[in-house]
């Protein structure tokens, strides 16, 4: 890619083949941007500047430039000057600007900008548009082919640029233009000339287009215009644009056309002209259009509208879309009709007898005894004599007309009109329609299509054979169908229609009318007036329409909708949905599993039997759940809900339910909750605020009556905000949800949730359920034996009266069991665990502990983590588990064990077992005759007061019974039984000489110099029996026992003086 800048002087400028910037600025320069998509600027001057092959884009500029884009999709602007352009291959955009330019196309799809001055255009081949702009409100001059090959040239008004399309056809004053010249004058243009135009659209004025020797294509919208095709066969388009309704009559020389409800006329002129083409209306939205040509004319062709045809007289030929025909009169008349076509014999003028048709063959004899040819022809108008019309397999319409006609529609879905006289419709193969409406009809009528009679409007007997659906008239019509499904439309009247079997459809208007579905899954619509209508069994969707309806479902699981009016909706048997609008309705689900939506205004809502689901949407609703586990929506405005039998769930988030101080509210704006019987539920949880709740709120109404807002109400789901929520005497189960909520259960036996956020739940009286959820809670259990869980954060839990259970859970958690034998268990994180009065059992669990019996023959265990066990008073039980715990056993018989890890363990008062179990420990007797084992590791145990049963157990133990007489085991290990101070009569119970040692080094019996065997020589070894007893020489207060040991076995070796 290069970027190249000219000079203020001329300049040679030359890229390369892949994409360049080339600036010419002032000077006449010579650009060439080679291959690739270049962005070329002229800049002032007269330039020459040549894209070649690549999609380019070209700027003039100043001066009379020549732009030559090349090869390629460019887009060209001339700019200021008198210049020159050509596109060359590809689709270009060329645009002159200002001044008399010379503008081609060349090869390729190009779209032309003409500009301001007397320019010369030159679309090249292709389909080419040109826009011409004029004035400040740019009206265009647009060539865009509609027929092939050839280029189209139209009058707009828009705006360029940034400002919003006005699209008008035609300017305001006449345009001229002359093929064989290619001269343009009038309107608001310049004298201008257009080359290889094959096709003229005239202005809104009174144009004159005059044709030359070849094939040209005359387009008109509006005006009084004068139209000479020319040699050649030409063709004449009408009501192209934003056009409604277009009558054009050559006969007369009139032109009518109406757009939005404003009707134009003009007379006009066309000579030479060949073919019409009728095209109105917007692609998406075709309308009427009726053509009357002169003998001249040989073919009639509509192109988008719902256009009427009459040839006249002649050999005629009638090509539509979406078309309807009329006769050509006398001759053999050839009609094509491509989709949706009619032909009519309605206006026959002159015929003499009735028509026979066959569709099928293609063949028909007109009223006139002629044989003419149909193709594509699917809808037959019939005459007033009695005619024979027989349809193919295409879905026909067949029209009688009068007479007696018989009218057969072969294969497809055909609709059949027999009209006045007494007429045979035969449907044939496929869903037929018997249209009952007759134009100077009086009455309505009575059609049987089970017993395939029809009393018509005229009173006359029609027969009826393989007819499957009914179109009604505008009066009061008695319709029924048959055992197979039937589509009945009744119209306006009082109608009375029964669908019998099948599913059917059945449709009334603006009359009163009476619906009967009958068997299997039908669809009821009454439309206006107060109807009435029965689903009967099956499946049914009924919708009542405007005014005051009654809806019955029966049987089947239905779907009713009142839509408008005050409507009565009755659900009956089965799983039915139930919709109301505006208005005040009543709605009654009936036994099954019913969801029934109420709309505006204040209606009634009955689930009845069932597990319904009724929401009351807006206004001031009553609200029955009925027998059945329901759920209730309140929506806006001031509802009485009542759940009556089953659990049943209230959800109402739509107003202000802060009820928490006293309150004198009128009804229309107060909420009232019904539970009755079973576990009811109100769910605020999509509410938007903090709720403040009390379940024994009461208001007083403007009238001084005082009710409860909510009675019989088990259960309340808060909001996603702090809320405040209290019980009453039930069971209540109250959640929290998330926020900082405050929940209190009062009476009864309650569950509350408090989810996350840092909550505050309070039991109050009963044997509550707490639990915190996500957040630092705080939970008080008070009366009652409370559960209480803590959930994840660092929570506070206190049982208070009762038997309570209390686990932390995850985070750091404080439990308090207070009175009562209390369970507590901390789980994850260093929590404090207080049992408090009572026989407790705690449970530290994970991690670090702090645990402490106090009053009560407490049950304390650390579980993992290192722990921190205090029994306190009472016979405790205390176990450490793993890690290196610290336990206390203090006043009362206690009994501890460490278990794995190092631990730390003192008996206290009274007469304690300890027992340290794995790892090294070290054990404190204390107050008491103590039982302690160290059992695995090197265990240090301490007797304390009192006469203790110490044993070591495996490894080297050291063991020291303190005051009073003890009974010392080393067991298996290198033991040490260490004396101190006055350690009274103790007992070695289990001696291994050689191995054990006595410790004496606390005694003072070796100083200064003195040898160990100096030390020994101050002791007293004497013989007892089968034991040895040693003392210290004149010592009459202690003494050690070594049972079973001989005293020739002790020497020096066997005591530690040092």
């Amino acid at each position: 890619m290069a970027t190249i800048n000219g000079t203020s002087d001329p300049d040679t400028l030359e890229g390369t083949d892949e994409k360049d910037v080339i600036w010419g600025y002032g000077g006449d320069d010579e650009i060439d941007g080679k291959d690739g998509p270049d962005f070329l600027y002229g800049g002032d001057g007269d330039d020459v500047i040549d894209g070649g092959e690549g999609d380019d884009e070209i700027e003039g500029e100043d001066g009379d430039d020549l732009l030559d884009g090349g090869a390629g999709n460019d887009d060209l602007s001339g700019g200021a000057g008198n210049d020159i352009l050509n596109g060359g291959d590809g689709d270009d955009l060329l645009e002159g600007g200002t001044g008399n330019d010379t503008v081609s196309g060349g090869d390729g799809n190009d779209h032309i900008y003409a500009g301001t001055g007397a320019d010369i255009f030159d679309g090249g081949s292709g389909f080419d548009t040109i826009s011409y702009a004029i004035a400040t409100l740019s009206e265009t001059i647009d060539i865009s082919g509609y027929f092939g090959d050839l280029d189209t040239f139209e009058i707009h008004y828009y705006e360029r640029g940034d400002s919003p399309l006005n699209r008008d056809y035609g300017a305001d004053s006449p345009i001229e233009y002359d093929h064989a010249t290619g001269a343009i004058s009038g309107g608001e243009t310049d004298d201008d000339t257009l080359l290889s135009i094959e096709s003229v659209l005239g202005g809104r004025g009174a144009d004159v287009i005059t044709g030359d020797a070849s094939d040209n294509i005359m387009q008109f919208t509006r005006g009084a215009d004068t139209i000479d095709g020319g040699d050649g066969v030409d063709t004449l388009v009408i009501g192209e644009g934003f056009y409604r309704d277009v009558t054009l009559n050559l006969m007369e020389s009139t032109y009518t056309f109406s757009s939005y409800g404003v009707s134009y006329d003009y007379d006009i002129s066309f000579t030479s002209i060949e073919n019409i083409i009728a095209y109105t209306g917007y692609w998406y939205e075709p309308f009427e259009s009726t053509i009357v040509a002169t003998h001249d004319v040989n073919t009639l062709f509509d192109a988008s509208g719902l256009t009427t045809m009459a040839g006249l007289a002649g050999d005629d030929v009638l090509v539509g879309v979406v078309t309807y025909f009329q006769p050509g009169g006398f001759g053999g008349d050839y009609v094509r009709g491509q989709t949706f076509a009619d032909y009519s014999f309605d206006d026959d003028y002159g015929a003499i007898s009735g028509i026979t048709v066959d569709l099928a063959a293609g063949i028909i004899i007109d009223g006139f005894g002629d044989n003419d040819t149909l193709v594509d022809i699917w809808n037959i108008k019939g005459s007033d004599f009695a005619d024979v019309i027989s349809g193919d397999e295409e879905d026909n319409k067949l029209v009688g007309n009068g007479g007696d006609d018989v009218l057969t529609g072969l294969t497809g879905d055909d609709f059949l009109s027999g009209g006045a006289g007494v007429d045979i419709l035969d449907g044939g193969d496929g869903i037929d329609t018997v249209e009952a409406w007759r134009d100077g009809g009086t009455s309505g009528v009575t059609i049987d299509l089970a017993a395939g009679v029809m009393t018509d409007s005229y009173g006359n007997t029609d027969t009826l054979i393989s007819m499957e659906s009914i179109t009604g008239t505008d009066y009061s019509d008695t319709l029924n169908g048959t055992a197979e499904r039937n589509v009945i439309n009744a119209g306006d009247g009082d109608n009375v229609v029964h669908g019998l079997g099948g599913d059917d459809y059945l449709e009334g208007g603006r009359g009163i009318d009476l619906f009967y579905g009958g068997a299997d899954n039908d669809f009821l619509r009454g439309d206006d007036a107060d109807d009435t209508l029965y689903g009967d069994d099956g499946d049914d969707v009924i919708y009542g329409g405007f005014d005051n309806d009654v809806l019955y479902g029966g049987a089947g699981n239905d779907t009713l909708n009142g839509e408008r009016g005050r409507d009565v909706l009755f659900g009956d048997a089965g799983d039915d949905i139930l919709y109301s609008d505006e208005d005040e309705d009543s709605i009654s689900g009936g036994d099954g599993n019913d969801f029934i939506y109420s709309g505006r205004d204040d209606d009634s809502l009955g689930g009845d039997a069932g597990d319904d689901h009724l929401d009351g949407g807006f206004g001031n609703d009553r609200i029955f759940g009925g027998d059945g586990n329901d759920i209730i929506y309140g929506g806006s405005g001031g509802d009485y809900m009542v759940g009556n039998d089953g659990d049943d769930v209230f959800i109402d988030y739509s107003r202000d339910h802060n009820l928490a101080g006293d309150r004198n509210i009128q009804y229309i704006a107060a909420d009232l909750f019904r539970g009755r019987e079973g576990y009811d539920t109100v769910d605020f949880s999509g509410y938007g605020s903090n709720l403040a709740l009390e379940l024994t709120k009461t208001v007083t109404f403007t009238d001084g009556t005082v009710e409860r807002v909510f009675i019989s109400i088990e259960r309340v789901i808060g909001s996603a905000f702090g809320d405040s929520i209290s019980g009453d005497e039930l069971a209540n189960r109250l959640d929290g949800l998330d926020g900082d909520d405050t929940l209190a259960g009062r009476d009864g036996n309650d569950i509350l949730e408090g989810g996350a956020g840092n909550d505050r739940l309070f039991g109050e009286a009963g044997n509550d359920q707490l639990r915190g959820g996500d957040g630092d809670d705080y939970l008080v259990g008070n009366e009652g034996d409370d559960f209480a869980g803590g959930g994840a954060g660092a929570d506070n839990l206190q049982g208070r009266e009762g038997n309570d259970r209390l686990f932390g859970e995850a985070g750091n958690d404080r439990l308090l069991g207070d009175a009562g034998a209390d369970y507590l268990v901390g789980n994850e994180g260093n929590d404090l665990l207080i049992g408090g009065d009572g026989n407790d059992e705690l449970h530290g669990r994970e991690d670090d502990d702090r645990i402490f019996g106090e009053a009560g023959n407490d049950k304390i265990l650390g579980n993992e983590g290192n722990d921190y066990l205090v029994g306190n008073e009472g016979d405790d039980v205390l176990a450490g588990f793993a890690g290196d715990d610290n336990l206390h056993g203090r006043e009362g018989a206690d009994r501890i064990y460490g278990s794995i890890g190092n631990d730390w363990i003192r008996g206290g008062a009274d007469e304690d077992y300890l027992v340290g179990n794995e790892g090294s420990d070290a054990l404190f007797g204390e107050d008491g005759a103590d039982s302690m084992h160290g059992r695995e590791g090197n265990d240090r145990l301490w007797g304390g007061g009192g006469n203790d049963w110490m044993k070591g157990g495996d490894g080297d133990d050291y063991l020291d019974g303190g005051d009073r007489f003890d009974a010392l085991f080393g067991e298996g290990g290198a033991d040490t039984f260490a004396f101190v101070d006055n350690w009274r009569h103790d007992r070695i119970m289990d001696w291994e000489d050689g191995i054990d040692v006595i410790d004496l080094s606390t005694q003072g019996l070796r100083s200064g110099a003195e040898t160990a065997a100096d030390a020994f020589a101050k002791l007293t070894v004497v013989q007892n029996g089968d034991d040895t007893v040693v003392s210290i020489t004149g010592d009459t207060y202690n003494s050690i026992t070594m049972i079973g040991v001989d005293a020739s076995d002790i020497d020096v070796s066997d005591f530690n003086f040092a």
